[in-house]
């Protein structure tokens, strides 16, 4: 019989605060999220605060 070992990983509201932190830090563009559906619901008021300092952020210095 084999036996096979794997981890898996699961994101959380704590797990994506570091990552959106990192991200506000080393000053990248975005992020993107694939497969919604399973995460902790306590994500939904962290991105939407993520959302509005990101936009807050975002200068357009394009002259008419």
């Amino acid at each position: 019989m084999c036996s096979l070992k794997h981890e898996v990983w699961f994101e959380d509201v704590k797990s994506l605060e570091a990552k959106l932190q990192m991200v506000s830090r080393n000053n990248i563009g975005g992020i993107s999220l694939w497969r919604l559906g399973g995460e902790d619901p306590n994500i939904f008021p962290l991105l939407a605060q993520y959302k509005r300092q990101s936009t807050a952020r975002i200068r357009n210095d394009t002259v008419d």
